[in-house]
């Protein structure tokens, strides 16, 4: 986990550090345009010759913008789901700790709201299930008619 940890946080260093290169390049390509069209204005190169390196620039930059987006969406995707893990850490510490204390009807509870299955086989191990995001209650309520059931979930798959 710490590998992981560790690997996530040099893959967001080194994306931060893409990011400002390819916003300075972004930068270069302005003056660059900027200095064509002054060697335009002062005849020092044909017009066609010019018109062409104005578009390269041009082309140039706008597949630098974006890569540049994708790189940003790339970055935040990274940052949210850095944000998930922490928080599915968090929600497993306080579920064991939970299910630690708890009496053993409440731990059957628990299982059978997870839906868990295992496959396993000599070469693989597979445990399925969902996570419950609103957990079953034993007695009825306003708002469900059920007491057995649960409105949202997310499945899992571990593989071994």
């Amino acid at each position: 986990m710490q590998l992981v940890e560790a690997n996530d946080a040099v893959s967001l260093s080194s994306l931060d550090a893409e990011i400002k290169d390819l916003e300075k390049s972004l930068t270069n390509y302005e003056k660059r345009r900027s200095n064509l069209l002054e060697a335009l204005e002062l005849g020092e190169f044909k017009k066609d010759e010019v018109l062409d390196r104005l578009n390269k620039n041009k082309r140039l930059r706008h597949d630098d913008e974006l890569k540049l987006q994708d790189l940003k969406k790339l970055r935040d995707n990274m940052t949210n789901f850095t944000d998930a893990k922490l928080k599915l850490n968090q929600l497993y510490d306080q579920i064991i700790e939970n299910l630690k204390n708890c009496p053993l009807e409440v731990k059957r509870l628990a299982l059978d709201a997870l839906d868990i299955k295992v496959y396993a086989s000599t070469e693989h191990v597979e445990v399925q299930g969902v996570i419950p995001l609103e957990l079953p209650t034993t007695g009825q309520t306003s708002g469900c008619l059920s007491g057995d059931a649960y409105n949202y979930s997310i499945p899992f798959t571990f593989s071994v």
